[in-house]
């Protein structure tokens, strides 16, 4: 991510294409998003999705803790 508001990479990303990113399961995501660890976003009651910047952050927060 570059920060470049014309870039083809998405804001915002789903579950599934989250849970790849991270090579976790989906299971595992929902998992830290329940205990806080990565924020989402919740558009309605059922549709949730995950800033690219808020999972930066959480990967950025993994490093050197191992």
């Amino acid at each position: 991510m570059n920060g470049n508001p014309q870039s083809s990479e998405p804001i915002v990303m789903s579950i599934k294409d989250t849970a790849q990113r991270l090579a976790v399961s989906e299971k595992i995501l929902r998992s830290l998003t329940c205990t806080g660890r990565i924020r989402s976003v919740r558009i309605g009651r059922r549709c949730v999705k995950y800033d690219l910047r808020d999972v930066q952050a959480f990967i950025d927060g993994c490093k050197g803790s191992g």
